[in-house]
C-alpha cells in the first residue's frame, strides 16, 4: 500500500521529469565529464575532494550520511535521471510504511490512513519530493525506519523482532543525523530509548551494543558539527552560539505549552481519576493506568522537544512553509495519535468506554479522510506537475543551445546573469553544457545588476563579476578573451531575464 501511495503521489516524475537547474548539476559534476556513472574507484576521491567531508572544520556543515549516500546513487544510477526519480518513489514508500504500520498495529488501518493522508497533504512536501537533491529525502526514509523501529523495540512480540527494531532505530538515527544537522536531537532520543530498553531488559547484549554505537556516532558527529560552527555562524551567516540559539524557544514556549503540555495534563488527570475511582476488581492502578501513562508522557516530551528544537535549529525562523518544516510540523498531529493510543490503552478494562473511544476516533478519521480526498490534488501533486514542466523546458532549452554550439565549437556562449540570484544557475548551466551535453565551446559570463543591496546579494554579485573578469570554476573563460570572437557570432542564454541581444540561440531560463 505504501508503494502504491508513493507512486500515486510522485511516480509520474519517473517517466516525465528531467534534471533540474538547482542542485542536480552538483551530482553530474561529481559523476564527471565523459562518465555515465561515477566510477567506483573514484568514489572515495570524490567524497573527500568535492564534498564537505573533506573540509571538516573548514566548512560550516557536516552531513556524514548525505554525501556518501548521494555518491552511492551516482555509482548506481549515474546520469539516468529516471532511476534517480524511481529511487525517490522507494524512499517515500519507506517513510509512509514506517509511519503507517505502527499506527495500524495499534489503532487500525483507517486511523493510520487518516494520519498518512493528513501529513502528506502538508504544503512543504513539494520542496522535498519534487526535487532530487534535498537531504530531507534521506531523512524522511530514516524517520520512517526509526518510528517503526521504536515500535518494534518496545512492542515487538519476539526477540527477533525487537532486535530488528534496534537495528532500525540505529540505522534511522545514522541517516537522519547524518542528512540534516537540525535532526541531531534524534541522537538523544535514540540514546534515551536504548537506555530505557536496557532498564527493562537488563540482559540484552544487543541493546548495549547499539547504545555504544549510537553514543560513539553522536559524539563524533557533535564534535564535527562543533568544529564546523566554531566561527560562530551557520551556513546562512546566522549566529550559531548555543546561548543565542536557546533564546529562540522563548517566543514559542507559551504556545507550545498550550499545544502539547496542557492537553496532555488534562488527559492524564481525567484518566487518572477514572482509573482511581472506577478501577475494575482485580486490576492494579499500575497496570491499568501508570504504565500507559509513562509511555504517553515520554511520547509527549519527545514531540514537544522536537517541536521546540526546530526553533533552535533554524534560529527562530520556523516554520517556513518549505522543506525545513520537516519533521517538526508533524509533532502536533502525532500528539493526537499518541493521545488516542493512550486512551485506547487505559479504557481497555472498560468495554463501553473502549468502544466509545475507538468509535469516536474512527469517525473522526473517516471525516479527515473525506476532507483529504476533497482537498485533492495535494500541494505535492501540483509541485510534481510543475517540476516535470520546469525540468523539461530547462533541458529542452539547453539541448537546443548545445545543438547549435556543436556545429561551431569555437562559437562562444555568453551567460547573461540578470541579477545576483542567478549565481547557482550560472554554475548549473555551465556544468550541464560541459559535462552532460559534452559542449566544448568557451563559456563566459556577463553580469547585469538588478539593484538589490542586500549584503548576501552583493557578495554573490562580486563573485559573478570575478567570473566575468577572470573566468573560473574550471567552467568559465574571461569575457574579455572572447569579446572579439563574439562580434563575429555568439550564442547566449539569459538567466532570470533576456540573453545578449547580439547573439543567436537566445534561451531564457
Amino acid at each position: 500500500m505504501s508503494v502504491l501511495l508513493s507512486a500515486w503521489l510522485i511516480g509520474s516524475q519517473v517517466f516525465h521529469a528531467s534534471w533540474g537547474a538547482i542542485d542536480d548539476h552538483d551530482t553530474l559534476k561529481m559523476i564527471g565529464a565523459g562518465n555515465h556513472h561515477l566510477p567506483l574507484g573514484q568514489y572515495l576521491q570524490v567524497l573527500f575532494t568535492q564534498t564537505e567531508l573533506g573540509q571538516i572544520g573548514a566548512y560550516p556543515r557536516f552531513r556524514p550520511f548525505y554525501y556518501p549516500a548521494l555518491l552511492g546513487e551516482a555509482v548506481l544510477w549515474g546520469d539516468n535521471v529516471h532511476l534517480w526519480y524511481a529511487s525517490r518513489v522507494g524512499l517515500l514508500a519507506i517513510f509512509i510504511a514506517g509511519i503507517w504500520i505502527p499506527i495500524a498495529r495499534h489503532l487500525g488501518i483507517i486511523i493510520s490512513l487518516c494520519f498518512v493522508l493528513s501529513i502528506m497533504r502538508m504544503p512543504f512536501w513539494g520542496d522535498v519530493w519534487a526535487r532530487l537533491g534535498p537531504g530531507e529525502i534521506y531523512a524522511a526514509a530514516g524517520l520512517g525506519g526509526w518510528v517503526a523501529g521504536i515500535d518494534a523495540m518496545f512492542a515487538g512480540a519476539s526477540e527477533r523482532l525487537r532486535r530488528l527494531g534496534m537495528f532500525s532505530v540505529s540505522l534511522g538515527t545514522l541517516i537522519m543525523v547524518g542528512s540534516k544537522e537540525t535532526l541531531f536531537p534524534f541522537a538523544g532520543y535514540s540514546i534515551c530509548a536504548f537506555v530505557a530498553f536496557i532498564y527493562l531488559h537488563r540482559q540484552s547484549v544487543a541493546a548495549k551494543i547499539h547504545l555504544v554505537l549510537v553514543l560513539a556516532y553522536s559524539a563524533a558527529t557533535a564534535a564535527a558539527i562543533g568544529l564546523a560552527l566554531r566561527g560562530g555562524e551557520d551556513i546562512l551567516g546566522r549566529p550559531a552560539g548555543l546561548s543565542e540559539r536557546l533564546t529562540q524557544i522563548v517566543a514559542p514556549f507559551a504556545s507550545s505549552l498550550a499545544m502539547f503540555v496542557l492537553p496532555a495534563i488534562v488527559l492524564l488527570a481525567v484518566t487518572a481519576a477514572i482509573a482511581r475511582w472506577r478501577r475494575p476488581v482485580g486490576s492494579s492502578l499500575g497496570d491499568s493506568w501508570l504504565k500507559p501513562a509513562i509511555t504517553y508522557i515520554a511520547g509527549v516530551v519527545w514531540l514537544w522537544s522536537l517541536y521546540l528544537s526546530q526553533y533552535i535549529g533554524y534560529n527562530g525562523q520556523w516554520p517556513t512553509g518549505y522543506r525545513y518544516d520537516f519533521p517538526g510540523v508533524f509533532a502536533a498531529p502525532a500528539l493526537v495519535v499518541i493521545s488516542v493510543m493512550f486512551l485506547a490503552a487505559v479504557t481497555r478494562p472498560y468495554p463501553l468506554a473502549s468502544r466509545a473511544v475507538r468509535g469516536a476516533a474512527m469517525t473522526a478519521a473517516l471525516v479527515s479522510i473525506v476532507i483529504s480526498i476533497m482537498a485533492m490534488p495535494f500541494p505535492l501533486a501540483n509541485s510534481v506537475k510543475d517540476n516535470i514542466d520546469h525540468t523539461a523546458r530547462f533541458q529542452k532549452a539547453l539541448a537546443n543551445v548545445a545543438a547549435l554550439a556543436k556545429k561551431d565549437p569555437d562559437l562562444p556562449i555568453i551567460l547573461r546573469a540578470n541579477g545576483a540570484w542567478t549565481y547557482e544557475k550560472i554554475v548549473s548551466v555551465a556544468i550541464y553544457l560541459h559535462n552532460y551535453y559534452k559542449v566544448a565551446n568557451p563559456i563566459a559570463v556577463k553580469f547585469y545588476s538588478d539593484g538589490n543591496s542586500s549584503p548576501q546579494f552583493l557578495a554573490l554579485a562580486e563573485a559573478i563579476k570575478r567570473w566575468e573578469r577572470d573566468g573560473g570554476r574550471e567552467q568559465f573563460v574571461p569575457l574579455g578573451s572572447v569579446a572579439e570572437r563574439a562580434k563575429l557570432g555568439c550564442l547566449s542564454i539569459g538567466l532570470d531575464g533576456p540573453g545578449e541581444p547580439d547573439c543567436r540561440g537566445d534561451a531564457s531560463m
